[in-house]
Formats: structure tokens, sequence, C-alpha cells
């Protein structure tokens, strides 16, 4: 926003190109024949655009973030016997999985036909 020096010190076609911005037709721009008449029309135009653009800001709300569940995936894979945890595919042979546990347990699954 420019004060009313800043306006002041502007030529009479800068004010008349600030008032054509503002949205004043010709004919109302005439009107204002003097530039203390041009300057407080500016100024009062200004105020009126700065006060609709804080009442958009204000209306305009956050956007709301949505929270992303990830459903866990079902594990595939052999239940340890001796500990019960699920074990991790370690390697595969032609038709054999071979798994391993974090209790150092080994175990064969076979691959089963299609």
């Amino acid at each position: 926003m420019r004060t009313e020096k800043e306006l002041k010190n502007l030529s009479k076609a800068e004010q008349v190109e600030l008032l054509t911005f503002y949205g004043l037709k010709e004919d109302e721009i005439k009107k204002l024949r003097y530039e203390k008449d041009r300057v407080s029309k500016i100024l009062e135009l200004q105020d009126k655009v700065h006060s609709k653009a804080e009442e958009v800001v204000d209306k305009v709300e956050e956007p709301v973030k949505e929270e992303i569940k990830v459903e866990p995936k079902p594990i595939r894979g052999v239940i340890c016997k001796k500990c019960g945890a699920v074990m991790v595919l370690k390697s595969r042979g032609p038709s054999m999985k071979n798994y391993i546990c974090s209790c150092g347990a080994k175990h064969s699954k076979s691959g089963g036909g299609r």
C-alpha cells in the first residue's frame, strides 16, 4: 500500500492510471479534478481492496491433512516351532523354501504343486 506522500509525488497520469486500475470509470475520474481528491480516492480504494484481501485470507482455512492408514499385509511365512516368531525366507531351492529364525532354528517348507 502506498502512503499519501507517495501518492502526491506521482504525476497526474500515474494517479489516473491507479484510479483506472482500481476500477474507476473515465467519467468518475474526471470528477476528481484536484490532486487531493484523487489521492484520497486512491487511499480509499486501497483500503477497500486491502480489507477484502484480509477477509479472503481469514476465510481460507489450513488444508486438513488426511491420515493415511497403512494396513499391514498378512505375513506369509513359517512360524518357528521353537520360539513362535515368523521366520524370514533365506533362500529358495527348486522345490523347497528355506527359512531362518532369529533363535537360529532352520525349517524348510515345500513349494507345493500348482
